[in-house]
């Protein structure tokens, strides 16, 4: 199942913004084929970003662009946009609470591919009473 179909399937039917799951994975889809053409003009083949947070704030920690990045700062800004809302499609509100990092390649005109780490504090509780 790719991403799209996933995030079709997805419920509950909306997400926070009220959309349906099935009218952003159509955005999603359309976004994706609009930036590969631009991408694949500009010749980058790869595209990866890390990003992290925790405290109710996350950001990208690097974007990089395989063989180059493009040239137009436009497009930079559009893709670096599209991953964040892959991103908050799959793991909306990572960066609340103890947060969490992760990683997206996408590989243009291809798949993408996204690792995702939530961060959880665990406690051990133990209680005794001595007499």
């Amino acid at each position: 199942m790719n991403y799209i179909e996933k995030l079709k399937s997805k419920t509950p039917n909306s997400l926070s913004s009220g959309k349906p799951y099935k009218v952003v994975a159509g955005e999603i889809e359309k976004e994706k084929e609009r930036l590969t053409a631009l991408l694949k003009k500009e010749g980058v083949k790869l595209v990866t970003m890390s990003y992290s947070g925790s405290g109710d704030s996350g950001d990208v920690d690097d974007l990089d662009y395989k063989p180059h990045a493009p040239k137009d700062s436009q497009l930079q800004q559009d893709v670096e946009k599209y991953l964040d809302n892959v991103i908050n499609s799959f793991e909306s509100g990572w960066e609340n609470n103890d947060g969490g990092r992760g990683e997206i390649t996408w590989k243009v005109g291809g798949k993408l591919k996204m690792e995702h780490v939530n961060y959880v504090i665990q406690e051990d509780y133990s209680s005794y009473v001595i007499e």
